[in-house]
């Protein structure tokens, strides 16, 4: 192991002195990288306060921040209780409050030394002393000044409301969104953070819209055998993923931070900025004008929860304009005709207890009622605001769960009872949004697991989602069996009674090579069009050399689309972006044969029951397979 990648195991050098592990040091303590734009009047403030004004240490943005340490340094805790407080128990002491919903993230409060102003003591005494006669006020409706700014504001006030009658008599248009203090860059959206310790106390609050002066793209088709889905998957974007981006990860967080949970915990009230850095680097307009130009018609978002509703005490996530983000990815695809997937990346409690959920951990909990309770919430929470969103028709459809891992009959069925609820929530409601779930690895057929579930459900707002990654876990090497996975996985969509969307895959195998990489991309993108289409996974995946989580480089390119877009000769490119996808799919060479040009009943929430005729489709004119 080279000695930079030691440098990067090795523990932290900034000893946390917080309740929540953080890579910088007590204020108290000392400075480790003083910040050289502050002044007198700063250390004076932070002297009074007991912050420290700093540069964030091995930060890559090397932004200044405040931050005040909360008592009881974690170190104090004991083994034990540190894994805990990691793993999710509330600490001993809880931090003070703060209006980010995470202790140690203060907001600054008015100059804070004025209560230590000087007088001029002669001043003071003679106004105040009996023996000097003190000034006869005049009442305020006697001061000519105090009247005339009072008439002012009355003539000012009556012109605007003659105005403001004037522009909606004329206009007819009204915003459909309650006004925010804090809406995002180019008014694209707005996400409060809340209150308390360790805790969002609000829910993220929406900016007030001209909804109609937006005219909306035509609505997304999920039975429209000519309109395909051809996605990208905003992968590390909205939650993060530490093996996508891991040298960022691990310097700004450390190397004991695994996810979302581990990294806001660990940095503390420079959680907020580090994201909010990290989302501006990842993903940008140029970005999405890239992929359009390659065919591309859907954007894939993933959230966590704690961008929707509140969290609980113990719970470190920070709401940091989330939901500005999201909008603006959906005015970016508004503006290019495209579509935007909205996904439930992590639930209340991690529907799988992995990274990408958002914790890493063993204990979970979504399972639980509670958790049920506050996820149903998020679902409503995010039904609401894709509804009150200008961009609201972009929306193809909201995933209301990544890959589940239920683990036992029990949670399966309380999988199930979500999944009932959810389909009501999309579809009882003046404005339906289509469903999209995930089978939730079954130790039976996927599909036929859930055919009791699909039947007699609208195939317009209910689809199902598979992520087959042929050739990966474990990366494979025999090129004629990994194309056969492909026909396969496709051919089992075949007839199902509603769309099957793949929406996530990769070119991630164990073959290192270039014609084969390009003809892998034709025969997935062919093949997931025999039924809704799919979604690749990811926009990017960044290369490490630290390498613990993240693939090593071959494979690790092999998720990223743009790297893949920049190699050259592996991404098929449509002959223009007026082309039709349908079009451009069936442009490329079918590996697994024509596309069965499947068939759905066009319904609009009907209620008569569809008969159970799905069988696993045939597997003919496959290519040859060594497989035994």
């Amino acid at each position: 192991m080279a000695a930079s990648q030691r440098n990067l195991l090795a523990p932290s050098p900034y000893t946390s002195t917080a309740h929540f592990p953080s890579p910088f040091a007590s204020s108290a303590s000392f400075d480790p990288n003083p910040n050289p734009f502050s002044s007198p009047a700063d250390e004076v403030r932070d002297a009074y306060l007991g912050t420290s004004t700093y540069r964030v240490p091995n930060h890559p943005y090397g932004y200044a921040s405040t931050y005040t340490s909360p008592p009881t340094p974690l170190s104090n805790l004991g083994r034990s209780k540190a894994k805990a407080m990691e793993a999710g128990a509330s600490p001993p002491d809880s931090p003070p409050g703060s209006s980010h919903g995470h202790g140690g993230w203060k907001p600054e409060p008015n100059y804070p030394y004025e209560r230590d102003r000087a007088f001029d003591s002669g001043s003071v005494r003679a106004f105040f002393d009996d023996t000097k006669p003190k000034p006869q006020r005049k009442a305020w409706w006697q001061r000519p000044w105090t009247m005339a700014v009072i008439l002012l504001c009355l003539v000012g006030v009556a012109a605007l409301a003659v105005g403001l009658g004037v522009h909606y008599a004329t206009d007819g248009k009204s915003a459909s969104r309650t006004p925010s203090a804090n809406s995002g860059s180019g008014g694209e959206g707005s996400n409060s953070t809340g209150s308390g310790s360790g805790t969002n106390s609000s829910a993220p609050a929406q900016p007030a819209y001209n909804v109609s002066a937006i005219a909306p793209l035509p609505k997304w088709n999920w039975t429209d055998s000519s309109q395909k889905m051809i996605g990208i998957s905003l992968g590390n974007y909205l939650v993060l993923e530490r093996w996508m981006t891991e040298d960022w990860f691990v310097g700004a967080a450390g190397p004991d931070a695994y996810d979302e949970w581990t990294f806001t915990n660990f940095t503390g009230g420079a959680a907020p900025g580090l994201l909010q850095a990290h989302w501006d680097s990842w993903v940008s307009e140029d970005d999405i004008e890239r992929v359009y130009q390659a065919g591309v018609n859907t954007i894939r978002v993933p959230t966590g929860y704690w961008a929707w509703i509140p969290t609980i005490e113990g719970e470190p996530y920070v709401q940091a304009g989330q939901l500005d983000r999201l909008e603006l990815v959906m005015s970016w695809a508004y503006k290019r005709g495209m579509y935007v997937l909205v996904d439930l990346h992590g639930l209340p409690g991690s529907q799988n207890g992995e990274q990408q959920s958002g914790h890493n951990t063993s204990d979970v909990r979504f399972y639980q009622p509670a958790y049920q309770t506050r996820s149903d919430a998020t679902l409503a929470a995010a039904l609401s605001w894709i509804s009150s969103s200008p961009y609201r028709s972009v929306v193809s459809g909201i995933e209301v769960c990544n890959e589940p891992r239920p683990n036992s009959d029990d949670n399966f069925s309380v999988l199930a009872a979500y999944y009932e609820r959810s389909y009501t929530a999309c579809t009882n409601r003046s404005d339906p949004v289509p469903m999209i779930f995930h089978h939730g690895f079954p130790n039976t057929d996927h599909l036929a697991y859930w055919l009791d579930f699909v039947t007699g459900k609208d195939p317009n707002f209910l689809i199902l989602e598979d992520h087959p990654y042929p050739g990966n876990f474990p990366l494979q090497t025999d090129e004629a069996n990994i194309l056969y996975q492909v026909c396969q996985d496709a051919a089992s969509y075949e007839g199902y009674p509603v769309p099957v969307a793949v929406t996530e895959w990769s070119l991630t195998t164990g073959v290192n090579d270039t014609s084969f990489e390009s003809q892998f991309y034709a025969q997935q993108l062919t093949a997931w069009a025999w039924s809704a289409g799919s979604v690749f996974w990811s926009l990017r995946a960044n290369i490490s050399q630290l390498a613990i989580l993240a693939a090593p480089p071959n494979q690790q390119k092999q998720y990223s689309f743009l790297d893949l877009l920049d190699e050259g000769g592996i991404i098929a490119l449509p002959s223009n972006t007026n082309q039709s996808s349908a079009s451009f799919i069936s442009s490329l060479n079918q590996g697994c044969g024509n596309i069965p040009g499947e068939q759905w009943s066009n319904w609009t929430f009907s209620t008569v029951p569809a008969q159970q005729t799905y069988t696993s489709g045939s597997l003919t004119s496959f290519p040859t397979s060594t497989a035994a």
